[in-house]
């Protein structure tokens, strides 16, 4: 979960003369009101020269938006700043949104924070959450979560919304603020009823999964229709998904149908997977393989593991499209390289059929393929190229992930990994799948992540490690460079970590930048750590004179069952510790082992 950023709104007519001369004042503002700009620009025009900081800002109103004259921002910017310095906030707020956006002056984030600091002093509501959004993302100030939330306060306390949100959000990552999901739960039920989309879409989730308040489905879908209503794609597909299994409404198959739809249109890939499998299916829907075919591409196309693997199938099997064995290898390809299990044997069973330059050339495109981003139409049928989610990425044409790591399904619906994995991520994929925080730790590098994924759980070993041990490690490193799952070998080193850190492991199986997150497993496949960094050979090589080979770092077993123990996740513990051939632990590992992408 992230926090939203800064609205950047200027504010609209201000009514209330800040001087004398209110009846010149009110006559143009009746003007404007009624759309006669030319009166509003004659009544106001002498009284603002004169010094009138209400008349002024309205003038500021009139160049910025071109309302009875050219539009100019430059000539706004000079009207906005005469209101400003004799201390009309809304001016001062304005001007600041002006420098914040490089509006008829050039842009500069730290004139944009002086500004909306005098507003925010005075105590307008929406400068004091800009300020706080500067403070937040380091913005023409020093990053300062703390001053961030100092500002987010102010402003929920006068009822700004997106304000709430923030606050909630804050209290539910812990970030400058004690963790709290309750008080998160609070704050986001203020924003939620003044209709934030946002916050009535993750007080579903909390709902829907017990956090911060007690778990009601039927509570859930109710927060889930309000954002949907609102146009909220990732709450109109978890509505369709309520729907679809009888969640807290009455199962409606043609009812999940119309919402996937709603979220599919604005480009969500979750939701086009599900429309096309309700195609397919012929649930809620006439069958319709073509029409399947047509909704599995826009997932598949997004890099959506699961389409991928439905259009390879399709291809496959000549469902909805003609035969064609080369496509259906290609997408085939791409879904196993996300780490979908199921695509990787029907993979190998395809290209069974293929000829080696055939395999060759569809390889060759699979290497060079790259997702694309969704076109959709926001409500005023503007083109917007950006995933029409809240909390999640608006990536625009930023389409590969920011960063990747690596994840342990130790549930159906958790998948554990590392903070510093997602840590800051506005959208998340596990296996191409659409995730969610459940919960984060930064002290201990551990996070839980909510998806649902079908496959083995991971078993953790019951018995006590040595030192000397073989061990392996499993995960998706170099994410670009390298294709798909990958497992090393090597041995358990040390029972401590640096500086004798007791909850971390020593090994010395190769680790790469996308271990991150994943297990590591002993001769039996038995999970005993999950990899959290490696030495840096550079800076050990400046201290100790060498470079140190293979020095690399997992978080142990004992303190990865603590932290699911604390938050009430149920997990597997393995009954044997029989050594298996290495080529059998890749093969369950395979199983366990996620990959996890971020978009920042």
């Amino acid at each position: 979960m992230k926090k939203m950023l800064g609205r950047w709104l200027v504010l609209g007519l201000l009514v209330l003369p800040a001087v004398p001369c209110r009846a010149g004042f009110d006559e143009g503002s009746l003007a404007y009101n009624t759309k006669d700009y030319a009166t509003a620009l004659r009544e106001w025009l002498p009284l603002a020269k004169k010094g009138h900081s209400a008349a002024q800002f309205n003038l500021g109103l009139m160049y910025s938006n071109g309302r009875g004259v050219p539009k100019d921002e430059r000539e706004a910017v000079a009207w906005y700043r005469k209101a400003a310095d004799q201390g009309n906030a809304e001016a001062q707020y304005n001007l600041g949104v002006m420098y914040g956006n490089g509006r008829g002056v050039s842009k500069d984030e730290r004139e944009a924070v002086a500004w909306y600091r005098k507003a925010a002093n005075q105590g307008l509501a929406i400068a004091q959450y800009n300020l706080g959004s500067m403070y937040d993302h380091g913005q023409g100030v020093s990053k300062d979560e703390r001053e961030a939330i100092a500002w987010y306060r102010k402003a929920a306390n006068q009822g700004e919304a997106e304000a709430q949100y923030n606050l909630g959000s804050t209290y539910y990552n812990g970030q400058g603020i004690p963790k709290d999901i309750t008080e998160a739960a609070a704050w986001f039920r203020k924003a939620a009823d003044q209709s934030n989309a946002s916050a009535q879409y993750i007080l579903g989730l909390m709902y829907a999964h017990g956090q911060g308040v007690s778990k009601d489905e039927r509570e859930a879908a109710a927060w889930f229709h309000k954002a949907a209503d609102r146009g909220n794609a990732p709450a109109q597909f978890n509505l369709g998904v309520m729907y679809d299994n009888g969640q807290g409404v009455s199962k409606d198959e043609r009812e999940a149908v119309a919402w996937y739809r709603k979220a599919a249109d604005q480009g969500d890939p979750d939701a086009q997977l599900n429309l096309g499998n309700k195609y397919a299916n012929g649930q809620g829907v006439s069958k319709d393989e073509r029409e399947a075919v047509a909704w599995y591409r826009k997932a598949a196309d997004q890099g959506n593991a699961n389409g991928q693997n439905n259009l390879g199938l399709m291809y496959a099997q000549g469902k909805g499209a003609p035969k064609d064995v080369q496509s259906a290898y290609f997408w085939l390809l791409l879904a196993s390289a996300a780490g979908h299990q199921q695509a990787g044997k029907f993979r190998d069973l395809v290209e069974a059929d293929l000829s080696p330059t055939q395999r060759t050339t569809v390889q060759s495109a699979a290497h060079e393929w790259k997702p694309k981003s969704p076109v959709t139409m926001d409500r005023n049928g503007d083109t917007d190229r950006s995933e029409a989610a809240i909390l999640t990425p608006q990536p625009g044409s930023q389409v590969r992930a920011d960063s990747s790591g690596s994840g342990i399904k130790i549930a159906k619906d958790a998948i554990a990994t590392n903070h510093h994995v997602v840590d800051g991520c506005r959208r998340l994929r596990v296996n191409g799948v659409s995730a969610q925080v459940r919960v984060t730790d930064a002290r201990s590098d551990l996070a839980l992540l909510t998806v649902i994924l079908s496959g083995r759980n991971a078993s953790f070993r019951a018995q006590r490690v040595a030192v000397g041990e073989p061990v392996a490690v499993a995960g998706y490193p170099l994410r670009g460079l390298l294709s798909g799952f990958n497992m090393t070998t090597g041995t358990l080193s040390s029972l401590s970590g640096l500086g004798g850190d007791t909850r971390m492991l020593q090994i010395s199986a190769p680790v790469q930048p996308g271990n991150s997150g994943g297990p590591v497993l002993d001769s039996a496949g038995n999970l005993i750590g999950m990899v959290v960094s490696k030495l840096d050979a550079i800076k050990a090589a400046q201290l100790t004179g060498d470079i140190p080979q293979n020095v690399n770092f997992a978080i142990n077993a004992n303190a990865l069952r603590s932290f699911l123990d604390s938050n009430s996740i149920e997990y597997d513990t393995a009954s044997t510790t029989k050594a298996i051939q290495s080529t059998a632990i890749a093969e369950r590992a395979k199983g366990f082992t996620t990959l996890i992408e971020c978009w920042k």
